[in-house]
């Protein structure tokens, strides 16, 4: 079975969608609140903060940011994501 995410994740603290890299990527160790704040709106600039990783995904919304390597309920590791609607 493959792991599959809700596509509607958004952020009750900040408002914003959760943008997900599902592509074997996480995050760089570089990348910081400034930057996933700064490039929440512009998914390229904010992918230029991922790097290659077999079996992960990124995930960030405009205050918070989060790598996952394994099946994870995304939601017990981020209190203020939640399903958007569907």
């Amino acid at each position: 079975m493959k792991p599959a995410s809700c596509s509607k994740l958004r952020c009750t603290k900040c408002d914003k969608r959760v943008v997900r890299f599902s592509d074997d990527v996480r995050w760089k160790a570089s990348v910081d609140y400034l930057f996933v704040r700064n490039h929440n709106t512009n998914v390229s600039a904010l992918r230029e903060g991922t790097q290659g990783e077999a079996g992960s995904s990124a995930y960030a919304c405009q205050c918070h940011w989060l790598s996952v390597s394994a099946q994870t309920r995304v939601e017990s590791l981020v209190h203020h994501w939640h399903c958007g609607g569907h």
